[in-house]
């Protein structure tokens, strides 16, 4: 398995996974059209030696040909340190243990090769997966934020959950 840059002929697919029932009840997806979608994944960069040059980066979590899920950070805040953890795997591979694979795989990769020194985690309450990988990865439950997400037009609640780069152990199975 690899994370490596989301290729075009991919974006088609994780477009479509915005619109996936699942997904739209846990995330609050800003509406875009695809040529925007387009436009956006264009923007980011996999390159890790230059975490700060942009807000956002994004990797696809590939099986040979196959994309499995897309990982990325946001938030990237320089002068902090810090960023946040985001990710989403594809509806016909979710509860096979992607989102963990793919998320010790990047976090791993973002504490030895940058100087991040912790990364958050933004969860719907109600979105137990996502919430047992980064708690299984060593995520500590910082908060929780009442009526913070607006999905759908309801009010959900949002945990927040942060892992300090001298806390995580990237030999988690």
């Amino acid at each position: 398995m690899d994370l490596i840059k989301i290729d075009q002929r991919f974006y088609s697919e994780i477009f479509q996974w915005r619109n996936d029932p699942y997904a739209r009840e846990h995330n609050p997806f800003a509406p875009c059209e695809f040529d925007e979608f387009t436009t956006r994944m264009n923007s980011y960069s996999p390159d890790i030696q230059n975490i700060y040059a942009k807000k956002d980066m994004k990797w696809g979590y590939f099986n040979g040909e196959e994309i499995l899920g897309i990982i990325g950070i946001t938030n990237i805040n320089q002068m902090m340190k810090t960023a946040e953890l985001t990710y989403q795997v594809s509806p016909l591979k979710r509860n096979q243990g992607h989102g963990f694979d793919m998320a010790k795989a990047l976090i791993s990769k973002l504490f030895s090769q940058t100087d991040l020194r912790k990364l958050i985690a933004l969860i719907s309450d109600n979105n137990i997966p996502s919430y047992k990988i980064v708690e299984k990865l060593g995520f500590q439950k910082e908060g929780l934020l009442r009526s913070h997400f607006l999905i759908e037009g309801e009010e959900v609640d949002e945990r927040i959950y942060g892992l300090l780069k001298k806390d995580f152990i990237p030999t988690l199975s």
